[in-house]
């Protein structure tokens, strides 16, 4: 992709493209507007889990943007102790009750407005909160990292300063796989915004080894009747250069 097709890219988002902060993404949880959420266990994650955990027993896996992923329960059942980070308290707490995990609720110092729930067993914890207050120096850091959409969901102007906490969040052992999309921006640019391969590593290429791993078709009705005629979804394996 030469730089000129990339900036048309970036420009066209940030023109047409629906603007959505973590207030109007709570909205949508709380009218039942959450058609981005999967009724099973993420398609990239389950072929490719060995890649994340790495043959590691009882690591820290960072879920950012996390919603009420089924993703979290899975992995917090392997054994993994799973921290996600979400600003809709309806998301977190649907999350709880349907799977019938008694829960806590601790006030935390160090982040603005933020509540950690956490599973009494502890091996998941959410903060409420919003995703650019979390602190390294809070939450330390993370054997791995699952996002499995959230660098596609932020805004294009956010884009910078979301892959600076995430470094922060990383230590020299972790395994980032991150999930984008990629589609035809002239059709429609909507959240979940288009994330070539070369837009990742214009954000993570400088400090880790960014890995393409699988590219799969998604394209689904929905997008089909948008006009769409390719939907991708692509995996990444982040690490941090030695």
């Amino acid at each position: 992709m030469s730089a000129e097709c990339k900036e048309d890219i970036l420009l066209h988002q940030e023109q047409t493209a629906d603007q959505l902060n973590a207030e109007s993404w709570d909205e949508r949880w709380q009218q039942g507007r959450h058609g981005f959420h999967l009724q099973h266990i993420h398609t990239l994650l389950e072929p490719h889990v060995d890649l994340l955990v790495n043959g590691r027993k009882e690591i820290k896996i960072l879920f950012p943007m996390c919603g009420k992923s089924l993703d979290m329960k899975w992995l917090a059942d392997q054994g993994h102790k799973v921290t996600g980070v979400e600003f809709s308290e309806t998301a977190i707490k649907t999350f709880f009750e349907e799977h019938c995990i008694d829960y806590t609720t601790h006030s935390i110092e160090g982040i603005n407005d933020c509540v950690l729930y956490k599973s009494k067993d502890e091996s998941i914890q959410i903060y409420q909160c919003d995703i650019f207050n979390i602190k390294s120096s809070v939450l330390g850091q993370f054997d791995a990292v699952w996002d499995r959409g959230a660098f596609s969901a932020i805004m294009v102007k956010e884009r910078q300063k979301y892959s600076e906490i995430m470094l922060s969040l990383m230590n020299p052992n972790t395994r980032y796989l991150l999930v984008t999309v990629d589609y035809d921006v002239t059709v429609t640019s909507a959240p979940p915004y288009a994330v070539p391969a070369e837009i990742v590593k214009d954000f993570f290429d400088e400090k880790c080894n960014v890995e393409l791993i699988k590219e799969k078709d998604s394209i689904r009705e929905f997008w089909i009747k948008k006009g769409h005629k390719y939907w991708t979804e692509m995996l990444f394996l982040i690490t941090l250069k030695t």
